[in-house]
This record gives C-alpha cells, structure tokens and sequence, in this order.
C-alpha cells in the first residue's frame, strides 16, 4: 500500500485550541454525533442508516474510519438540523437555495466539521421526491474532511445540488483525487 506523506491537522476535544499533527499513513478513526433530524427523514435509525453510506462513501478511498458516539462534545463531526438562525453565524432561508452548511475541520474552532441541513427542506432518505438526504450529506461531509467545491460537474462537490444520487453511488474521480491529496492513498 502506497502512502502519500501529507500531515493532517486535527483538532483535540480534551482540549479545543490544541491541534495534533498526523501523517496520512496512520489509520484515523472520526467520530460523529447526530444531534437531531428531521421528521421528514423518518425514525433516528433511518437517518443514522443513510449518514452511515455517506461516511463510508468518504472511507472507501481514504484511510479514514468513522465511529458514532452518544457525547457531542467528543465528536470529531457532529451532525444537526435547525431552522433559520440556529446557533452559527449563517441562518437557513427556509425550504429551497440553501441546503445545508458545513465546516472545514480547521476553521471556526468548535464548529470545525459540523454539519447543518436546514430543517425546512424536503428532505427523502434517497431517491424519492424531495431533496435527496443522502447526495447533500455526502457533499457536506466531504467539507468536513477539508474538500472544497469542484469545478468537475460529475464531482460530488460541485456546489450545486444535482438530485438523487441513486444506490450504486461513488464518489467522483476529482472526489477521490481530492482525498488522496489530504489523506493519501489506501488499500482500495
């Protein structure tokens, strides 16, 4: 397995302005919390399900592996639906434009690798009417990881929501390139 020798900042939540320095050839465990979800969703299990394919959309092409954990404040990525303003400096607009929002893991101290989805939205677990959970989910996380927008209409991260995503989704060739270039490679 060939590593790329690229360093990682991440951010400790013993202590919240201390960051570590990993290099990409160790295995990185995330962690993740949900917060809330929408009843549009369904149950929490439902939601849990599809931000599971989400996280392993990510895990696929990167030496990252993702936990789930009951305590936000130990969560590396923590997951939330609100309305308007909802405790960030950038309120949701109600249903349409603005999806949702997240936050490079290194930026705006602990909101770094949240996620927001606007609770107004339309949400459908995937594929059916409404605005596809899961497709917004991935792009959002791969912002979390540190990938910006892409100018690559078949990247995940292009900033434009494009419908579902569909079950046989992967992630773009500019998405996984993207990762490689933060994470190094992994065994595929």
């Amino acid at each position: 397995m060939e590593q790329a020798d690229a360093t990682i900042l991440v951010r400790s939540h013993d202590t919240p302005d201390v960051y570590c320095i990993l290099h990409s050839n160790f295995s990185l465990s995330c962690s993740s919390s949900l917060d809330n979800w929408s009843p549009k969703l369904g149950n929490e299990s439902l939601v849990l399900s599809t931000l599971s394919r989400a996280f392993s959309a990510w895990s696929e092409y990167s030496p990252l592996s993702f936990r789930r954990t009951s305590r936000r404040d130990k969560a590396d990525i923590a997951l939330s639906f609100g309305r308007y303003s909802h405790g960030d400096s950038y309120p949701f607009d109600g249903p349409g434009y603005v999806l949702a929002h997240a936050y490079y893991p290194y930026d705006y101290g602990a909101l770094g690798g949240d996620v927001h989805f606007d609770g107004d939205e339309d949400w459908s677990p995937g594929g059916g009417v409404g605005t596809d959970f899961f497709a917004v989910a991935v792009h959002e996380l791969g912002h979390s990881l540190g990938l910006s927008h892409s100018p690559d209409q078949g990247s995940i991260m292009f900033p434009y929501y494009r419908g579902a995503a569909g079950e046989d989704f992967h992630i773009g060739y500019d998405d996984i390139l993207a990762m490689y270039e933060l994470y190094g490679k992994c065994a595929l």
